[in-house]
C-alpha cells in the first residue's frame, strides 16, 4: 500500500509539472490517477498502513534510546526540545523527558498539529531535536526533499541531533542515489556530521549532529538539480525508484542559520 501511494502521488506530480503535456491531456492523465489513488484507499489508507508498519518498528522507542546513548536525556528543566515531522501516533509527543511538537499533514490526533511541513513557521536554531521518519520519501519532488533537508537543519540549534528514516529502496534501487554513503555525504555537506547509523532489511535510519560547516557547492553537486544518473542499470539490475534529492539556489541558506565555514544557510 505504502509503495503504491507513493507511486501515484510522484507521478501526480510529475504530470502536473510535465510543460510538455497539453491541457487536454494532463487533465485527463491527473484524473485516471486520482481515481487510482482513490480506489486503493488515498491517504487515510496509507496513514494505516504507515501505523502497521510502525508497529513493527517503533521510531520513539530508538529515538528515545539513541537520545538516552548521547547524552540529551535529562530529567531537571527545561526539557529537550523535539520537532516530530509526519507523526502518525502520539508515542513521542507523549514522552515525559522531551517537550515535543509533533506535526503531520493529516493528523489523526488533537496533540499533533495538522500542517504542512513547509508552512510551519521556522524558527532557527529552536530545537534540540529533528525527526523526519518516513517523510522525505513521501515528498513528490527532488527539490522538496533538499528544502525538507535544509529547513530541517535550520528548525535545529547548534549541535542538535536529526533523526531521518527512509526505506533503502530509495538508496539502493533508483538510478539517481548510489546507496546510504552518497546519501550520508550529501546531508553531511549541508552542516551535518553522522553520529549512528542502524539498518534493518527494509529501512535505513540515520542520525546527523548540526554542524557549523557548510560546503553548499558540494550539497548542490551531490544533490544535482535536476538529478543526476549516479548509478547505471543492467540485467542483473532493476531499479524500482525514482528516488532522488535536488538542492536548488541556494539551498535556503540565505535564511540566516548559525555561522558556518563557507555559506550560511526535516514513521
Amino acid at each position: 500500500m505504502t509503495t503504491s501511494f507513493h507511486r501515484l502521488t510522484h507521478e501526480i506530480e510529475r504530470v502536473r509539472t510535465d510543460k510538455a503535456l497539453d491541457d487536454a491531456t494532463r487533465t485527463t492523465m491527473l484524473q485516471d490517477l486520482e481515481q487510482q489513488l482513490q480506489d486503493s484507499g488515498g491517504r487515510d489508507a496509507y496513514q494505516q498502513a504507515s501505523v502497521v508498519n510502525t508497529s513493527m518498528f517503533s521510531t520513539s522507542k530508538y529515538v528515545t534510546a539513541t537520545l538516552t546513548k548521547l547524552g540529551v536525556r535529562r530529567s531537571s528543566k527545561p526539557l529537550p526540545t523535539c520537532l516530530e515531522v509526519g507523526a502518525i501516533n502520539c508515542q513521542l509527543v507523549t514522552n515525559q523527558w522531551l517537550n515535543v511538537d509533533a506535526i503531520d499533514i493529516n493528523s489523526r490526533h488533537p496533540k499533533i498539529q495538522q500542517i504542512n511541513f513547509f508552512a510551519y513557521p521556522v524558527v532557527e536554531n529552536k530545537y534540540n531535536v529533528v525527526v523526519c521518519s518516513m517523510v522525505i520519501n513521501c515528498i513528490s519532488t527532488p527539490p522538496a526533499r533538499g528544502r525538507l533537508l535544509v529547513d530541517c537543519r535550520r528548525h535545529l540549534t547548534l549541535g542538535g541531533y536529526f533523526f531521518i528514516m527512509l526505506p533503502l529502496l530509495c538508496l539502493n534501487s533508483t538510478p539517481f542515489v548510489n546507496g546510504k554513503e552518497q546519501f550520508c555525504k550529501g546531508i553531511r555537506s549541508i552542516g551535518f556530521r553522522l553520529v549512528e547509523e542502524k539498518i534493518t532489511n527494509k529501512v535505513g535510519m540515520f542520525v546527523f549532529q548540526k554542524i557549523d560547516q557548510v560546503k553548499m557547492g558540494l550539497g548542490k553537486s551531490i544533490f544535482a538539480d535536476p538529478p543526476r544518473v549516479v548509478v547505471r542499470s543492467s540485467r542483473k539490475k532493476k531499479f524500482h525508484s525514482d528516488f532522488a534529492v535536488s538542492i536548488v539556489g541556494d539551498g535556503g541558506t540565505s535564511g540566516g542559520s548559525s555561522s558556518s565555514s563557507s555559506t550560511s544557510s526535516k514513521k
